[in-house]
């Protein structure tokens, strides 16, 4: 059945719908809004991957790119479709599409309470780079994670 799954780019800015429905369902009350989601959008160096079952929408991934940096602003698998490998396909297929833009690393923000998403992003290959003291406006703090696209291997399910 995953065989059939694909990241699809996201160019149609009409897609917020999706992303606002599958944002509000993964992150509840910490999901973004509509119009952060939307003004990501229209950004000139955002860009996007939707997750498709079909036509069924999965997940996405929001992301910029400016040379050779890439930093990826969210990941979201619905609910019901995690712990099914989805997240390590999804973020793969963004590793690929990075590396063929000649980006040579990505970073990230998450939450030090996420320790699902911090055990995630470590067995992919990130590393810690540093913290940034309440980074959310409800006083979290955020470890900054990255990892160099030169060194992704075929074992984080790249190539």
């Amino acid at each position: 059945m995953w065989k059939e799954v694909r990241a699809i780019p996201i160019e149609d800015p009409s897609e917020i719908q999706t992303l606002y429905q599958i944002e509000t369902e993964t992150f509840g009350d910490l999901a973004w809004s509509w119009g952060m989601l939307e003004g990501e959008l229209r950004h000139p160096f955002s860009k996007g991957l939707l997750l498709r079952l079909h036509s069924q929408p999965l997940g996405y991934a929001l992301y910029r790119r400016q040379e050779r940096e890439g930093e990826l602003l969210r990941l979201a698998i619905k609910p019901d479709y995690q712990g099914k490998g989805l997240g390590k396909y999804l973020l793969s297929e963004l590793f690929k599409r990075l590396i063929s833009e000649g980006v040579e690393r990505l970073y990230l923000e998450v939450s030090e309470v996420n320790q699902r998403g911090l055990k995630f992003y470590e067995r992919m290959g990130f590393k810690l780079l540093g913290k940034r003291e309440n980074y959310y406006k409800w006083g979290e703090h955020a470890r900054v994670l990255y990892i160099s696209l030169k060194e992704v291997k075929d074992d984080k399910g790249c190539y």
